[in-house]
Formats: C-alpha cells, structure tokens, sequence
C-alpha cells in the first residue's frame, strides 16, 4: 500500500485550493457580467428589458451607480418575492424598461411619467404594469423605494 507523502498532500491541497479560486473568479465574473447587462438594460444601452431574475440577482444592501444621475440599492424582499429597492435620482434622471409589475413609493421630491403625463410627488403612489412602456423622470432630486411584483 501507498501511502502519500506530507510533500504529495500539500500538492494535492494546493491544486484542491487553486481549483477552488479558480471557480469563485468564474462564479465573481459571471455576477459582475449580468450586473452590467443589467445596468446597460437599465439604462437602454442594452438588448432586453430587465426581467425580475436579473433585479433579484443585484447586491443586497450595496448601492449601484445606474448613472450619473441614478443608484440604487436592493432590501431585503418582502411578502416572499416582492423585491423592494431604494433609489436615488437626480432632477432630470431616468432609466429603463422590466418585465415586473412597479410601485413607486415617493419619499422625496418628484416624478413625471412622459408616456402618461402623470405626474407624482412626495407621498404619491405611481404604478405600472409589467412591459408598460413608461419613461419616469425625476422633477427634481428624487428618492423612491420601488416594489417589483
């Protein structure tokens, strides 16, 4: 019988470790790919909406610079698979199109929706249904905590 020497198992350890880092840099890229196809969708530079995968798939707690005029960040998910998420936009900000049901709970300042010319403020309640065109801009800097259903 053999048995491998202390030189051979830290050879196999070293391999076992490399293969392990190997598949979290793989694992990291793969996130950080559909991080930025979710953004450029966000933001009409990409080929899709946004479907609910990809906005469950965005860091928890971790605010992401959609543009220079809007971030947000995702909470925890409520009622099971309601993804809920703080905005921040900037006057004049905007983005894009998703496959999900919307409510936009306005915190603070305001909203314009140039498709359907209703406009919301501080207080207001704007939804809108899943592939609804719609084109929110912010009247001024703005914050919203958006439920996706």
């Amino acid at each position: 019988m053999c048995v491998p020497t202390h030189k051979e198992n830290k050879k196999a350890a070293i391999e076992h470790d490399r293969s392990e880092r190997q598949k979290l840099f793989e694992d990291f890229n793969l996130k950080h790919d559909a991080l930025f196809a979710t953004i450029d969708n966000f933001n009409g530079k990409g080929d899709k909406h946004i479907n609910k995968a990809a906005l469950r798939d965005c860091p928890m707690m971790e605010w992401v610079q959609l543009n220079p005029k809007v971030k947000f960040r995702q909470r925890k998910p409520i009622m099971g698979d309601i993804l809920v998420f703080d905005t921040e936009i900037k006057a004049g900000g905007e983005f894009g199109l998703h496959d999900c049901d919307e409510t936009c709970d306005i915190i603070k300042g305001g909203l314009v929706d140039l498709m359907s010319n209703r406009e919301a403020k501080e207080g207001d309640v704007l939804e809108f249904k899943a592939n609804k065109d719609h084109i929110p801009i912010s009247l001024t800097d703005t914050v919203l905590r958006v439920y996706f259903k």
